[in-house]
């Protein structure tokens, strides 16, 4: 058998198995159909019996089964009786149910109805009481005078009025109004001749309006603004009457108390200048030097004391007190403006009429400015009239707070006034200044450290108008002057007027005097020292162009006194160093940095190379060898005694900061030419034969300091 299964291929096998399989599959199917059909024939015979069986039973039972039927159909005849009534019942229910929503929304109608009943009854209630006019009040307005009582029973009847008005269609309204207008008819002229009264107080002598008209709601006249309030809403004609004797009153009083204010006030003016105290005019006494612009200090104190009490003319007086005119401009317009604002509040609290005020105050108003028009061209004091400037930008700025815009036009021709004596101010010291900087008058007598009166003047002047052109301390809003407008334009005019008082200055002091030119050049720079040092203590803007002209000329003046200097106690010096360096400057080296020397040594001074002794030579040859070394050896052998001869040239204890600064500027500039001088010796010969009396910058730094001891200023180092 494995010999034959051995001998068979794969395919064989597959042959085989499937063949098995197959004939297997056959047998399984005909066993199975065998079965099922004897199954289903022994199913129908069992359903047949069953059948069979259960037909007999149900013939058994007929007579059961046709009860059981009658008995179905008499329980349906009862359960479609029962639908029927039932369904009766719902439809009345749902007729109740409807019957029962018609009798709520019949409530809730007749619910609606009182409400709205209640509110109309309680409106129309409070209308009635609100407009009920009781016979008392109605008797006491008849009979009783003006008092506190009078004026509730007024205020009832203002009520009573208001809510008739407001209801004018109404039965209330047709059968109160005659009533209420023959009240009106009643009280007003009572009123009339109340109100007329108290304004005729106001014109009485020596009274206090203030305390007539009322300093509160419950005192004065505005205790019975009441009054006015009901003048007001029922007899327009008879307030109208009331206002115009206000303001007729109290125009007339307010220009006549004005005036006198005025007057009595500017009597205490003090004149400390008048128009021919210019820059140039000689002072009084020794120490008037800044007399006209009395340069003192405080003077712009009068902007802090804006809310400081007045000056009283009538206590003044008989004290014998006078005040500068800054002090009575500023107590005129405190008072103007006090008075003005409290007039508004007034106007407006009593008449409810803001602007019943204007036509009270346009006399006293004219007062002011004429007053102002005719003491203006009086001042000639630039820092008065400075002041006064910012004085009415103040006033102004406080007006336009407290929103009256009564006074903006007249502040506008103060200003005006202002501003166009200012300019009338300095354009006089322009021309006097350049008058005498023409003729050199002033400049007799003067010594070289003699400081002008008029340089003194000036640099007051211009330090305090720079100062407020240039600084927000006590000027603040002009520094901010945009430059297009036209306050803006006026500062800019005094700038350059200002300009030309400083050009002028500057040919007063350069021009011919009987001084040498050293002196001239000392006399110069003092000056132009104390303008410099007045700025700064006015804190004047160094980069101001004013400034910057000042600083420029100092320092030129400073320059040629110390070149003044060396040519006097050192003679030939700058000539011979001068002199030897432009001969020495036409020997130059032609070669190239190539052909130089790695070890050569380069002098910065003149350009020149030392290479060989034939360059030496010929450098020797351009100079005059002779005066080279008699140079050196002077210098080297004078120099302890005539540089503190020189500073005793200049130097001034009362103005030890520029003695110290002309010191070492001295110092530093005769250390360049003894450097030069040693170059030049070097560049000559190999080893100067002259070296022994070389000077070291040291030593002549340590001089001049010695030279300065005891003084709070001292030398730069070197």
């Amino acid at each position: 058998m494995k010999r034959v299964f051995k001998d068979l291929t794969e395919n064989d096998i597959k042959t085989l198995l499937n063949m098995d399989f197959e004939s297997e599959l056959q047998e399984c199917k005909g066993l199975m159909d065998r079965d099922i059909e004897q199954y289903t024939r022994q199913v129908e015979a069992e359903l047949s019996d069953k059948e069979d069986s259960l037909i007999d039973q149900t013939i058994k039972e007929e007579e059961q089964f046709i009860e059981l039927y009658k008995g179905i159909n008499d329980c349906d005849k009862v359960l479609n009786l029962m639908e029927a009534d039932l369904r009766r019942f719902s439809e009345g229910i749902t007729k109740v149910t409807s019957d029962i929503q018609t009798m709520q929304n019949d409530v809730t109608s007749l619910q609606n109805r009182l409400e709205h009943s209640k509110h109309i009854e309680g409106h129309v209630s409070a209308i009635l009481t609100k407009a009920a006019i009781p016979p008392s009040i109605i008797s006491e307005l008849e009979t009783s005078e003006i008092n506190e009582k009078y004026l509730k029973c007024l205020g009832s009847i203002s009520r009573s009025s208001t809510v008739i008005n407001s209801h004018p269609g109404t039965a209330v309204a047709h059968e109160l109004r005659p009533c209420l207008d023959n009240i009106a008819l009643m009280v007003s002229g009572k009123i009339r001749t109340f109100l007329l009264e108290k304004v005729q107080q106001l014109a009485r002598p020596m009274t206090n309006i203030s305390i007539i008209r009322g300093a509160s709601r419950t005192t004065g006249m505005m205790k019975y603004k009441g009054l006015m309030s009901y003048l007001l809403l029922n007899n327009p004609v008879v307030a109208q009457e009331v206002k115009d004797s206000y303001v007729s009153t109290l125009s007339q009083v307010y220009h006549k108390r004005s005036k006198s204010f005025l007057t009595c006030l500017m009597k205490l003016e003090k004149q400390f200048i008048t128009s021919k105290d210019l820059l140039t005019t000689s002072p009084k006494r020794s120490d008037d030097a800044v007399g006209m612009f009395r340069f003192t200090a405080g003077r712009t104190n009068v902007l802090e004391r804006l809310n400081e009490p007045i000056v009283i003319p009538f206590t003044s007086i008989e004290k014998g007190r006078t005040y500068a005119y800054e002090d009575l401009f500023r107590s005129q317009h405190v008072m103007l403006m006090d008075v003005v604002t409290s007039e508004y509040i007034f106007s407006y609290d009593f008449f409810s009429d803001p602007g019943l005020y204007i036509p009270i105050f346009l006399k006293v108003i004219t007062a002011f400015r004429d007053t102002v028009h005719a003491a203006v061209p009086q001042q000639h004091d630039y820092l008065t009239l400075m002041t006064c400037i910012r004085l009415v930008t103040q006033f102004r700025a406080t007006m336009e707070e407290r929103k009256i815009p009564c006074l903006t036009g007249y502040y506008e021709a103060i200003l005006m006034m202002l501003w166009s004596q200012l300019t009338t101010v300095i354009k006089s010291n322009t021309v006097a200044v350049a008058e005498v900087s023409k003729s050199g008058s002033l400049l007799k007598g003067a010594t070289a450290s003699t400081v002008l009166p008029v340089i003194q003047r000036y640099a007051a002047f211009s330090g305090n108008l720079l100062h407020m052109f240039c600084s927000n301390s006590h000027y603040e809003g002009l520094a901010d002057i945009n430059p297009h407008t036209e306050h803006g334009d006026r500062v800019a005019v005094l700038s350059s007027q200002l300009s030309t008082v400083l050009v002028e200055i500057l040919r007063l002091l350069n021009a011919k005097s009987h001084l040498s030119h050293r002196k001239a050049h000392l006399f110069s720079a003092h000056n132009l020292h104390h303008i410099k040092a007045v700025w700064e203590f006015y804190s004047v803007d160094p980069s101001h162009v004013d400034f910057v002209l000042v600083e420029n000329a100092l320092t030129q003046s400073k320059s040629n006194l110390i070149e003044a200097l060396i040519e006097e106690y050192f003679p030939r010096f700058v000539g011979t160093i001068t002199t030897a360096e432009r001969g020495m400057r036409t020997v130059v080296t032609t070669k190239t940095n190539e052909e130089k020397d790695v070890g050569a040594e380069e002098q910065e001074e003149g350009g020149l190379v030392v290479q060989d002794t034939a360059e030496f030579d010929a450098r020797r040859a351009t100079i005059n060898e002779a005066a080279i070394t008699k140079c050196i050896e002077d210098f080297g052998t004078r120099w302890h005694h005539q540089l503190p001869a020189a500073f005793n040239e200049f130097y001034c204890p009362q103005v030890p900061a520029l003695s110290a600064d002309l010191a070492s500027r001295l110092v530093m500039q005769v250390a360049i030419y003894n450097e030069r001088l040693k170059k030049i010796a070097t560049g000559c010969w190999p080893n100067p034969p002259c070296r022994r009396y070389f000077v070291g910058n040291q030593a002549l730094l340590a001089s001049a300091q010695s030279m300065l001891e005891g003084h709070e200023h001292s030398l730069p180092s070197a």
